[in-house]
């Protein structure tokens, strides 16, 4: 562990710290302030297909109004790819379509999940990453790489693209340099705590944060392993 991230941990810089990245993705207005969907691949995948090209929306709009509307109608189940088969853009109340207009997002969806269930995927806990995980995911028309590190990324499963854009989060907003998985959490640990969330919404707000900057102007440096 360096000095710089012993430093973040030490409770006496802790709070400067939390104030810096307060300043760039600000709790009153990103939306990405909750910890993903760990645990529900059904949400996951509606979340990777209804936020491409669309305003995300806050948690009772947009793409968090989908993913409610999906619930209600599941009476509360979650975490199984078998009823996204039967997704209707009725039952969602979103008629948008996917980049290419070769479909509505509804049926986007339901055929990624068909081709994730053709490979063995229908929990959460199936999601590996896999080439073929993501051959299956990306084989849909007008569903792609983003989409796909948007799925991982909402479960929670890490990738060499998702680790690299926080590490680079880190880098710039924190002027820290982690090496590998436990410097990472140690530090994210430690302003999640003085922002008195957990590292799982810290991880996400960043993750998104990092995410958004493939799709607009950057204003930032970016290392060309993020893009």
């Amino acid at each position: 562990m360096t000095d710089t991230i012993a430093a973040i941990i030490d409770r006496s810089t802790q709070t400067a710290t939390a104030t810096a990245v307060d300043a760039v993705i600000p709790r009153e207005t990103w939306p990405f302030w909750f910890p993903g969907w760990a645990g529900d691949v059904e949400a996951a995948l509606l979340d990777a297909v209804f936020s491409s090209r669309a305003t995300y929306g806050g948690p009772t709009t947009g793409v968090r109004r989908v993913i409610a509307a999906w619930r209600r109608s599941r009476c509360g189940a979650v975490d199984d790819l078998r009823a996204l088969t039967t997704l209707d853009a009725d039952v969602v109340d979103n008629r948008q379509r996917v980049p290419g207009n070769h479909s509505t997002k509804a049926d986007a969806a339901r055929a990624v999940a068909a081709a994730l269930l053709a490979v063995g995927v229908t929990r959460a806990t199936d999601v590996d990453g896999s080439e073929t995980q993501h051959d299956a995911f990306v084989s849909v028309a007008g569903v792609g790489e983003l989409s796909w590190e948007c799925f991982l990324g909402a479960l929670g499963v890490a990738s060499p693209l998702s680790d690299a854009g926080v590490d680079d989060f880190l880098r710039v907003t924190l002027a820290v340099t982690v090496d590998g998985v436990e410097d990472r959490n140690a530090v994210l640990d430690a302003v999640a705590c003085d922002l008195d969330t957990d590292r799982a919404t810290l991880q996400h707000a960043v993750w998104r944060y990092q995410r958004s900057l493939v799709r607009r102007p950057r204003t930032r440096e970016v290392p060309a392993e993020v893009v």
